[in-house]
C-alpha cells in the first residue's frame, strides 16, 4: 500500500491552521499534533516556503 498524497489545497489549509493555533498561543509542537501530522512531516513540507503565493 502506498503513501497518501494530499492535494496542495489541503496541505496549505493545514499549514494555515497551524499558523492560527500558534497565534492563539499554542506551541508549534501542540499545533502540529492537533492537525494530525508528525513534526518531521511538518518541517519537511514544501508548503512552508510560501503559503501566501502558492496559487498566485
Amino acid at each position: 500500500m502506498g503513501t497518501k498524497r494530499h492535494k496542495p489545497e489541503d496541505v496549505i489549509a493545514k499549514l494555515r491552521q497551524v499558523d492560527v493555533l500558534v497565534g492563539q498561543g499554542q506551541s508549534v509542537a501542540e499545533a502540529i499534533r492537533s492537525i494530525g501530522v508528525t513534526e518531521v512531516t511538518y518541517w519537511d513540507c514544501p508548503g512552508l516556503v510560501d503559503t501566501e503565493n502558492a496559487f498566485a
